[in-house]
């Protein structure tokens, strides 16, 4: 009986250090897929250090910054799904061709303002779409966070856009700010549908690539 005894508490310690294992390692697995504040933000920065060493006729700033902007966006795909993905891989390309065409002293300006359209458009989609992610996970501080971040960037994009693409984007803005007046709100649960600002964001991101196959 005693023998008995101590199997079934051997059993219940290995039962409660599993449990606990598997909770960590949850925690854990949560933890990463939360973006941080400094890499949410540092494309938005430093695409606007490329423009303005562009402007002022800096090449060497100008590419420095491009690349580091690069290799943050190239980290934000970590948190992405394959659909935002293909649109972050998408705009680093155009980017490094960018690159490109400054050491080359060859640079087209609307090649210029596409690259960086596109690029703040998908790391406002990503972003757009981890902070659902939060927000389903009850982070709402987070949540809020990220969707100011890509409000930040549509506002940014805004610089670069083409005429017939503006109410577009100006109505995307609208819906953004909506939801953060929204979440903002006392009276705000943990829930927003993000549906139709996902499916806005994403058709100016086809059309600017099909813009480009054309």
């Amino acid at each position: 009986m005693s023998k008995k005894l101590d199997n079934i508490a051997i059993w219940g310690v290995l039962i409660v250090v599993a449990g606990i294992g598997t909770l960590t390692y949850l925690s854990h697995l949560s933890a990463q897929k939360h973006i941080g504040e400094w890499t949410a933000t540092s494309p938005i920065r430093f695409l606007s250090k490329a423009q303005q060493h562009l402007n002022e006729h800096e090449p060497y700033e100008c590419v420095e910054n491009i690349q580091k902007a690069i290799k943050i966006v190239k980290s934000i795909e970590y948190y992405g799904d394959n659909n935002v993905n293909k649109y972050l891989e998408k705009s680093i390309n155009d980017l490094n061709k960018i690159v490109d065409e400054i050491e080359e002293d060859h640079i087209s300006t609307t090649d210029v303002n596409m690259a960086l359209f596109e690029a703040l458009n998908a790391v406002a989609y990503a972003e757009l779409m981890i902070s659902e992610h939060d927000l389903e996970n009850n982070d709402h501080h987070k949540a809020i966070f990220l969707l100011k971040t890509t409000l930040s960037a549509l506002e940014k994009s805004t610089r670069y856009i083409q005429a017939k693409d503006e109410l577009k984007e100006e109505k995307l803005i609208s819906e953004v700010k909506s939801a953060i007046d929204y979440l903002d709100s006392p009276n705000q649960t943990s829930h927003y549908d993000f549906t139709k600002i996902n499916e806005e964001i994403e058709e100016l991101l086809k059309d600017a690539y099909l813009k480009q196959s054309l």
